[in-house]
């Protein structure tokens, strides 16, 4: 898929795994059965991943989980000799 997703919104309790090359760079990751969230900021990265096993895995009961970082999978960063590179990535919980 090229570009954007139009849909802000995701179940969660399907399996979802997905690299994201024209992701936002920053956003918010919202619980809403916990009323929890958690604000995503990035630099240096092209593409962002999410992954989620589901709810349906016995190990994790009814509750779902969701990973989520940045990567350089599908465009590689590449230097070349004494080139410098930097990039961050920020996680804040702002229930705390």
């Amino acid at each position: 898929m090229e570009g954007e997703e139009d849909d802000g919104y995701k179940q969660l309790n399907e399996k979802m795994s997905r690299i994201y090359t024209c992701a936002p760079r920053f956003f918010t990751l919202i619980d809403r059965g916990r009323r929890n969230s958690v604000a995503v900021g990035r630099d240096g990265f092209d593409e962002m991943y999410l992954f989620s096993p589901g709810s349906g895995h016995e190990i994790y009961g009814e509750y779902s989980y969701i990973c989520v970082g940045q990567s350089a999978m599908l465009k590689p960063i590449s230097l070349g000799p004494g080139e410098v590179w930097r990039g961050w990535q920020q996680l804040h919980n702002p229930n705390m």
